[in-house]
């Protein structure tokens, strides 16, 4: 609810926070309450790994967010899971410019995603076939800069 995850949110923002992972999957979010989350990621360095599968209301809009937030913070997430969410296209190259700097390994799995939006993922990774899983619309994306 929403004054749980505000709650969370300030938690987050207060100084240095040690979460490494934040798990928040099948927990209702929207596109707004995810940018109640995204706005402390900044504030909160050490969180690297972030599960919002599950949350079937969370659209390209949510994923805009945590991506504008990563930008600020200027590192990157190693995960982002965003299975069984309405993340899809259209979107423009600007907006996917720098994905694979600012997620090291993305999961989406979206009925909505269609292979114009895989298609361009791949491109905003440089990928061709390699580097992703692609099966239906089950779709990830893991960065060749990272070593595991």
């Amino acid at each position: 609810d929403q004054p749980a995850l505000e709650h969370l949110a300030k938690l987050l923002s207060q100084g240095e926070c040690p979460l490494i992972h934040l798990s928040l999957a099948g927990n209702g979010l929207t596109d707004g309450s995810v940018a109640i989350l995204a706005r402390c990621l900044p504030s909160c360095p050490s969180l690297t790994s972030l599960d919002l599968s599950g949350n079937p209301s969370v659209s390209w809009s949510g994923l805009r967010s945590i991506l504008t937030s990563v930008r600020e913070a200027s590192r990157p997430l190693t995960l982002l899971n965003l299975q069984g969410c309405q993340v899809s296209g259209p979107w423009s190259s600007e907006e996917l410019d720098g994905l694979s700097e600012l997620v090291q390994d993305l999961r989406l799995c979206s009925q909505g995603l269609n292979k114009l939006d895989r298609d361009a993922l791949r491109h905003s990774w440089g990928l061709q076939d390699g580097g992703c899983v692609n099966r239906n619309a089950r779709f990830g994306l893991q960065s060749m800069n990272d070593s595991g």
